[in-house]
């Protein structure tokens, strides 16, 4: 058994040579190869049209888990269906895109096969829908998409910057002022982590953007069909000299 597991791993390598093809470990890091691997994806280029591409990635088994497709690759613009699957073969999502925007249906499904949501969408714009439990009987609506927020608005995240943030000396003698921008990963649990600085000003002006930045209670974290997921987030923090 071991060595026909080996031989379908190894025709499998044989197959993805010359095409585009990324592994990933289950953390979602990437792999060196199929034998580290948890998922492979597989970047199919459009012959007619060099900005459109599609992504389909692949368990290890061979088993689809989700199909993108791009009106413009190097943008991850999705245009037309994007499709997602549980472990189990069944559907999760099934989502039509135009150019980077929802437009038409958006449909989500439970793991056991019933619907969890229907919504309707036109150029980004939302239209109606409805949300449905595990039974497939109709619950309380709740958005698709719900982006962290800081606990208390974004009133109260400019009031604790303000409180918080200590002018440097030597930045403050020199005038130097202007924005910079922290970013940072809101995890599922609302903490706060990978924080780094994406537009500098000054070394002493980033070093306390990011110590206000670190000590930051929880936020709200992100969700994306009712479940809590990791959401990237760019932060402004402006220095300015009254």
């Amino acid at each position: 058994m071991k060595a026909f597991a080996t031989l379908i791993l190894s025709c499998l390598s044989i197959y993805l040579i010359g095409q585009d093809t990324t592994f990933y470990t289950k953390d979602w890091n990437k792999a060196e190869s199929v034998f580290s691997a948890s998922f492979y994806e597989v970047i199919q280029k459009s012959q007619d049209d060099t900005m459109r591409a599609s992504a389909l990635l692949y368990f290890k088994s061979g088993q689809i888990k989700r199909s993108k497709n791009y009106a413009n690759f190097k943008e991850k613009k999705l245009d037309g269906i994007y499709q997602e699957w549980f472990d189990n073969g069944n559907l999760k999502e099934d989502i039509e895109y135009s150019n980077g925007k929802f437009n038409g249906f958006l449909k989500t499904y439970w793991e056991n096969g019933q619907k969890k949501r229907l919504d309707s969408f036109k150029n980004g714009e939302f239209i109606r829908g409805e949300c449905f439990n595990g039974d497939g009987e109709v619950i309380s609506y709740y958005a698709y998409e719900v982006m962290p927020e800081f606990k208390g608005g974004m009133d109260a995240l400019m009031k604790y910057l303000s409180e918080e943030i200590k002018y440097p000396k030597k930045a403050r003698r020199k005038n130097i002022q202007g924005l910079v921008i922290v970013g940072f990963v809101v995890n599922t649990d609302g903490s706060i982590y990978n924080i780094k600085i994406v537009k500098s000003i000054n070394e002493e002006l980033d070093k306390e953007a990011i110590r206000v930045v670190s000590g930051m209670p929880n936020w709200n974290a992100g969700r994306q069909d009712g479940e809590a997921i990791k959401v990237s987030f760019n932060l402004p923090v402006r220095y300015r000299l009254k």
